[in-house]
């Protein structure tokens, strides 16, 4: 046996470990991103629930940044929230196309159509009976 036959083993038997080390860098990443984006969520969702002088500029970048927050992240919390954070602050027409999009992308979101049902109910009747049955259909033991 030749001493290249061990050097070549030798890199072999590291590429396992590179392979480890390289995942592991990746979920750092991804967990470094996904904090960033939950105290990004955190100080809009702070900022636009508790500054009682917030302008409607100011409210808009920080339901943006709740937007922005959800990078790399599949939930649809973020949406449902500023969903939510629309209708406090009386615009019922942006919760529902926030509401409609989430609907579109998850039909079985029972909360995603109690936004909807919430944002169209005064404004369009016909819309929101067919979120409170899709309400009904999903959970039915809803109240709305």
């Amino acid at each position: 046996m030749s001493g290249g036959d061990i050097s070549v083993r030798n890199d072999l038997g590291m590429l396992p470990r590179l392979l480890l080390a390289a995942c592991a860098i990746l979920v750092f990443a991804w967990v470094g991103v996904l904090v960033r984006d939950h105290y990004m969520g955190e100080s809009a969702a702070q900022a636009v629930l508790y500054d009682q002088n917030l302008s409607d500029r100011e409210f808009d970048r920080n339901i943006q940044r709740l937007a922005d927050s959800r990078f790399l992240n599949p939930s649809s919390s973020a949406d449902l929230v500023r969903g939510t954070y629309y209708l406090f602050r009386g615009r019922p027409g942006a919760a529902a196309r926030v509401a409609e999009a989430l609907v579109r992308s998850e039909p079985e979101n029972v909360d995603a159509w109690q936004l909807l049902w919430r944002a169209t109910r005064d404004n369009h009747p016909a819309r929101s009976r067919e979120a409170a049955a899709q309400v009904k259909r999903l959970n039915p033991l809803a109240t709305l």
